[in-house]
């Protein structure tokens, strides 16, 4: 979501607009109270929040600090911190591709999805 949209209804299910306040996300819902989330936020155990500082060093810095490593090396294995990294590259890459050629999301209905489809095959 995009900062000021406004909160949408899907079902019974309400959905909370997103804001940015700096390098922080903050949910605000229809109650009175702002809730902050980030990785000291008390709804995560100790494991999410160490993937989430590992994660936000890596964005803002590139090169987590050892401290921020060592935090993840010592819950993930080898290959989970491995795939962790990728996740974050391939997001930061596609992010990057879709803000520079300022790609946007197209609206329901927009494109027909039988196109670029194989022939002989149905949408």
């Amino acid at each position: 979501m995009e900062k000021g949209e406004n909160s949408e209804r899907k079902g019974d299910e309400k959905r909370d607009e997103l804001t940015f306040s700096g390098n922080r996300e903050q949910i605000v819902s229809s109650s009175p109270r702002t809730l902050y989330v980030g990785p000291e936020a008390a709804a995560f155990t100790e494991t999410e929040r160490s993937i989430l500082q590992f994660t936000d060093e890596v964005v803002r810095d590139v090169k987590a600090s050892d401290a921020a490593y060592a935090a993840v090396a010592a819950v993930l294995s080898h290959r989970e911190l491995s795939e962790l990294l990728l996740t974050i590259g391939f997001y930061m890459m596609v992010c990057r591709y879709l803000e520079n050629l300022e790609v946007e999301i197209e609206t329901e209905g927009a494109i027909d999805p039988t196109v670029n489809m194989p022939p002989g095959r149905n949408g």
